[in-house]
């Protein structure tokens, strides 16, 4: 999936920008932001979080390609360029939902443009 977001404000830390989530909504993974605007790559199921790249105010395209299975994988791309690309256990449900922001009570301001998702 991709996207153009802008991060305006953030208060709270670490705050969900995208999630990948089952058919049954469950968190498979996705990705985070700190309240030091450092974008991390999240495994739900394996419980840990890649940190890939700082995020500078203004507009951003990010590229998220992940695969499920006990070594499935992750690759983030932010404004075109490869940033990680990191092996973790997803689970073996596939991705069926796409979540933006936190279920929970966060406070940040955020703009979305251009949302792709594809299944491969």
């Amino acid at each position: 999936m991709s996207t153009r977001f802008n991060l305006q404000s953030i208060t709270s830390s670490p705050v969900t920008l995208i999630k990948l989530r089952t058919a049954s909504d469950g968190p498979i993974g996705g990705l985070q932001v700190t309240k030091g605007r450092v974008l991390q790559v999240v495994s739900d199921v394996s419980g840990s979080t890649f940190p890939s790249a700082t995020l500078a105010t203004g507009w951003h395209t990010v590229k998220l390609c992940g695969s499920t299975g006990a070594s499935g994988t992750w690759q983030l791309s932010v404004d075109g360029g490869p940033v990680s690309s990191w092996t973790t256990n997803n689970g073996t449900t596939p991705f069926a939902r796409l979540q933006y922001g936190d279920k929970g009570t966060k406070t940040l301001t955020f703009n979305l443009d251009d949302v792709v998702v594809t299944q491969s």
